[in-house]
């Protein structure tokens, strides 16, 4: 198996994008230790895997998920950012400060407060590792999503380029995989004529691939999984995406992309 005897932690496991990624990774030999707020990735515990409750806007929460993987499986090989939701939406005249700050405490302190303890987690071990966010196309051009999700999404991108050269030098790669329009339930009004619609077996093949040895000199990248929503330019994602009409929060179930 590819990533055979490695240790993983996967935040927003217990659906979507964040289930599918633990599964892969487990598929590859891994232990995983699951973390979410929703008590349903319980399903997944095995003997190679580990359910921890977990919100990610919490440092006590994320350091305990990281810690969670050294007391069972004895290291910490693999972080998967991956727990999201679609934060604030709407009319940019119609969004609401804190909502705002909402997003941003959900969707980049998150990634940061993982990004912090896996590196910590990881240079104590000695081994290196490889750090792994979800990010958006939403964070790669305008006019994709809502502005706080995209601004959001950015930033994430960002972070894991500046990541990636601060921790080159333990061995820490720091990648981001940035999603299209993936079926999963944050996105519930897709259309049956949305032919770019991906599933999240397709973004945790990517996070295996940029987790694993074969990404071994694959650092500070943002991998695209989006069907082609990209390379057809900014009309297209207008036809699949919209524009924002409603204004509000949307802190859902933490599902990722």
């Amino acid at each position: 198996m590819g990533l055979g005897g490695r240790v993983a932690v996967v935040t927003g496991a217990s659906h979507g994008i964040g289930r599918a990624i633990a599964q892969r990774l487990l598929g590859e030999g891994a232990s995983v230790v699951a973390a979410d707020v929703d008590p349903a990735g319980r399903e997944l515990e095995g003997e190679r895997v580990r359910f921890v409750p977990c919100d990610v806007r919490s440092e006590d929460d994320v350091e305990a998920a990281v810690a969670a993987a050294g007391d069972a499986f004895g290291r910490l090989d693999v972080l998967v950012n991956n727990a999201g939701a679609g934060g604030a939406y709407g009319p940019i005249p119609e969004l609401r400060a804190e909502e705002w700050d909402a997003t941003f405490e959900l969707l980049v302190r998150s990634v940061m407060l993982g990004t912090k303890h896996a590196a910590r987690a990881m240079i104590a071990g000695g081994r290196g590792g490889s750090i792994v966010s979800t990010a958006s196309i939403a964070g790669m051009f305008g006019g994709a999503a809502p502005m706080a999700y995209s601004a959001a999404k950015a930033a994430v991108i960002s972070m894991a380029q500046t990541a990636s050269v601060e921790l080159a030098g333990h061995g820490i790669r720091v990648n981001a995989v940035c999603p299209g329009v993936i079926d999963t339930d944050m996105v519930p009004d897709r259309s049956p004529e949305v032919v770019a619609t991906g599933r999240p077996e397709d973004v945790a093949a990517a996070v295996a691939y940029l987790a694993g040895d074969d990404a071994r000199f694959v650092t500070g990248q943002a991998l695209v999984v989006d069907g082609g929503v990209m390379a057809g330019g900014a009309d297209y994602s207008r036809e699949l995406f919209g524009t924002p009409r409603r204004a509000g929060l949307d802190l859902g179930p933490r599902r990722g992309a």
